[in-house]
């Protein structure tokens, strides 16, 4: 990943993230957390349906090793913070968005490495560089969000002003961060083709469907589900293959999964934003 890539994704995760504090407050998040059923069911789709989906995946195509190991990394790792860019466009549902990218993100963490350890067909062992996860789940996400619900709380009017445009700011550095990504790696775009694009594209769309049959009767909930579900943890599967498989192309493979990734969600997104208006 070069540094202008890597910038790019500090400025789209921590500005998304500040605005989803600034949209809602902790006491909302927390409330939300108390949704016992919904959690469980979020838990059941994210570490258990999907990792079971990527294994089937990998038996039915036809991939190679690099490319099976990155799709049940991505299988097995949930929390993507790529998820804000599209659950926060569901305003009324933003405690609830909040809610289940903290805690799909620290579930992760732990889940990720014993699932990984049960799905890959590898000799090699899996290294997790904790501190390093932790570290950025704390400085990247965890410190924006409660900043911009210290916010929200002491300041609600300031706080819905700087909401809308460091949102827009965010949209358009996930924008460049992909076009970046697929610019500077070749490989990584020429990675995205055959079979490998169409397991990719199965996962994402088999994931989201999971997440909005178990979103439950709420439409708003069903789109947080939907999105936070197949929006895997790329952060995580790649600093978990650097430090795993440094001498394979796995990383690569991990890389081409943005690109396929974001166009369904985008169109989801359109598509729920315009029924939502009429």
């Amino acid at each position: 990943m070069t540094p202008l890539t890597f910038a790019l994704l500090i400025v789209f995760i921590t500005t998304a993230v500040l605005a989803i504090g600034l949209s809602t407050t902790l006491a909302g998040a927390l409330a939300a957390l108390r949704e016992r059923r919904l959690f469980a069911r979020v838990i059941l789709a994210n570490f258990v349906l999907v990792p079971l989906v990527g294994v089937a995946l990998v038996r039915v195509f036809p991939l190679s090793g690099d490319a099976a190991i990155a799709l049940l990394l991505l299988a097995s790792a949930a929390g993507g913070p790529n998820a804000i860019q599209f659950t926060s466009k569901v305003s009324d549902e933003l405690d609830l968005a909040a809610a289940v990218l903290f805690l799909l993100t620290l579930v992760s963490v732990v889940v990720t490495p014993v699932l990984v350890l049960l799905t890959l067909p590898v000799e090699e062992p899996i290294t997790v560089p904790y501190l390093r996860v932790l570290g950025a789940l704390g400085g990247l996400m965890l410190l924006p969000l409660f900043l911009g619900s210290a916010v929200r709380q002491r300041a609600p009017t300031q706080a819905a002003k700087l909401a809308k445009p460091l949102m827009t700011l965010s949209s358009l550095a996930f924008v460049a961060s992909v076009v970046a990504a697929a610019s500077s790696r070749q490989d990584a775009a020429q990675a995205v083709r055959g079979s490998t694009l169409a397991a990719m594209l199965v996962l994402t769309l088999v994931s989201m469907a999971i997440g909005w049959w178990l979103g439950g009767p709420s439409q708003g909930s069903r789109r947080v589900l939907a999105v936070a579900t197949n929006m895997r943890h790329v952060p995580l599967t790649v600093a978990i293959s650097i430090a795993s498989f440094p001498s394979r192309d796995v990383d690569i493979a991990l890389l081409a999964y943005l690109l396929v990734v974001a166009p369904p969600n985008l169109v989801f997104t359109i598509y729920h934003g315009i029924k939502a208006k009429h």
